[in-house]
Parts: structure tokens; C-alpha cells; sequence
């Protein structure tokens, strides 16, 4: 393979790789956010029963809507969390076909430059 065309290709990995590594930086960002979401909606229904009829069902109302929030949140979690592994997996192979093209263009690098004349 020619050295042009290795670098070519080391170009596009490099920007495959950036590209994985940013959709992955992204999907991580969700995850979080989902997590400090569902965080939030644990601690909203840890106030201590109130002993007026009215706002105990409130309360009460505010847990089944609470409940139902994060068994959606659960679900929006895992399917996020699914799209990070797969993302992460892409990651791991664009970063070695990049280390890999690397190596074989600074080995095709130092083979030119041994068959040089000086």
C-alpha cells in the first residue's frame, strides 16, 4: 500500500474515531442527565406524610405520578445505557484501526527511509 494512500486512510480513521468519540461523549451526557433526573424525582416523594387530608392527597397523587415518571425514566435509562455499550464498542474499534494504520505508516515510514539512498 502506498504511503499517500495510507495516509489518506489514517485521515478518515482519525475522523471516524473523533466522530465515535463525540456520539459517545454525547450518549454519556443523556445517561447522566436521565440519572440526575430520576435522583430528583427520588428525593421529591421522601417529604414525611402530612397530617392534613388535603395535602396527603396531594402527596399520594404526586407518588403515582412520581412512579409512574421514573418506571419511564428506568425504561429511557436502559435504552441509553444499551447505546452507550454499543457506542463504546464502536469507539474501541475505531481507536485501534487508528493505532493500527499509524504503525503500519510509521513502519512503511522507516522502510522507505532504509531503502533511501543517502
Amino acid at each position: 500500500m502506498s504511503l499517500k494512500r495510507l495516509n489518506r486512510l489514517m485521515a478518515l480513521s482519525a475522523i471516524k474515531r473523533d466522530m465515535d468519540l463525540a456520539e459517545l461523549a454525547r450518549l454519556a451526557a443523556a445517561r447522566t442527565e436521565t440519572r440526575t433526573r430520576l435522583e430528583a424525582l427520588r428525593n421529591s416523594v421522601n417529604a414525611p406524610v402530612a397530617a392534613d387530608p388535603v395535602l396527603m392527597s396531594v402527596q399520594q397523587r404526586h407518588r403515582l405520578w412520581a412512579e409512574a415518571q421514573r418506571a419511564e425514566l428506568n425504561m429511557a435509562l436502559a435504552r441509553q445505557q444499551a447505546a452507550w455499550l454499543e457506542a463504546r464498542d464502536r469507539t474501541r474499534r475505531s481507536f485501534g484501526r487508528a493505532a493500527v494504520l499509524e504503525r503500519l505508516a510509521h513502519a512503511q515510514g522507516v522502510a522507505a527511509k532504509r531503502h533511501t539512498p543517502s
